[in-house]
């Protein structure tokens, strides 16, 4: 409205989602061994499925990695701090 693109407010009277708590479930050992094997195609979409099983980490978190965040000597992944949602540091 500012910008003189529209008159009205779209949103106005727009019922506000409700929030989405913590998730409960996890995933069962059978369940993740399922998709392990759906991804053995060698496809680079099945790798990053592959990793974010191993790593437990968000789809964000390795699709943002770094080589800098690599550590192949130690064999840690580190997210930094400006990338973490809870905003500290943490290692794989």
């Amino acid at each position: 409205m500012q910008t003189g693109l529209c008159e009205n407010n779209p949103t106005i009277g727009v019922i506000r989602p409700a929030t989405n708590g913590a998730r409960e479930r996890v995933l069962s050992d059978a369940e993740l061994a399922a998709i392990w094997k759906a991804c053995d195609d060698g496809t680079e979409y099945s790798k990053v499925v592959r990793l974010l099983i191993l790593t437990g980490c968000r789809r964000a978190e390795i699709g943002d990695m770094r080589w800098s965040e690599i550590d192949l000597d130690r064999a840690t992944f580190t997210i930094p701090t400006g990338r973490r949602t809870n905003a500290r540091t943490r290692c794989r």
